[in-house]
């Protein structure tokens, strides 16, 4: 077979046609496995936990007790890479923290494994109790000040962009130790 039959082989119409019906259907095949196969994130929200001093030698002897929340996040059809969670309260935007104790803003998830990320801490002494944020700008609040709910919205973040179409909504409110709690938050239509 020489070079003209291969050309005139392609110019027959039936063979152009199939041709060009092969790479519509696999441009459609690709957009189609881009679509579906994207990370998905499922988040739940964890209900109040309450737990002694974790650093007193023996916890249950410790003056100090903590209660906090989290959400539960679990990746779905393939690992999130850089995943990070953005909380806003009134418009003013920070991170969420992995780990409470460290600055770590992003991690990778993996799939169907359930991580958890802690969104607030309160601590509590005697009589008196404070309320921070698990994000990188810590702001210590006495919960008897705490009158007003704080609203937060949470966005999801990988290094391929946003991973939820709207913010995840919720209310923080109570001002003492028996009421602290964060409640998933609707806005009226």
């Amino acid at each position: 077979m020489e070079f003209q039959d291969i050309v005139g082989f392609l110019r027959d119409p039936a063979v152009a046609t199939i041709i060009a019906i092969l790479v519509v259907l696999a441009t459609a095949l690709a957009w189609l496995y881009r679509r579906f196969r994207k990370p998905k994130l499922e988040v739940s929200l964890e209900p109040v936990m309450s737990y002694p001093d974790p650093e007193y030698a023996i916890p249950e002897q410790s003056p100090r007790k903590f209660k906090s929340q989290t959400l539960r996040l679990k990746a779905k059809r393939r690992t999130i890479h850089q995943c990070k969670a953005k909380m806003s309260i009134d418009g003013e935007p920070d991170y969420l923290l992995w780990d409470p104790k460290s600055t770590r803003e992003a991690k990778d998830l993996v799939p169907e494994e359930e991580v958890q990320l802690h969104v607030w801490q309160a601590v509590g002494m005697s009589e008196n109790a404070w309320f921070y944020l698990n994000i990188r700008k810590k702001a210590q609040v006495d919960l008897k000040t705490l009158s007003d709910p704080i609203t937060v919205e949470i966005s999801f973040l990988s290094e391929d962009g946003l991973l939820n179409k709207k913010p995840y909504r919720y209310k923080i409110s109570g001002n003492s130790w028996d009421t602290i709690n964060m409640v998933t938050f609707q806005l009226s239509k």
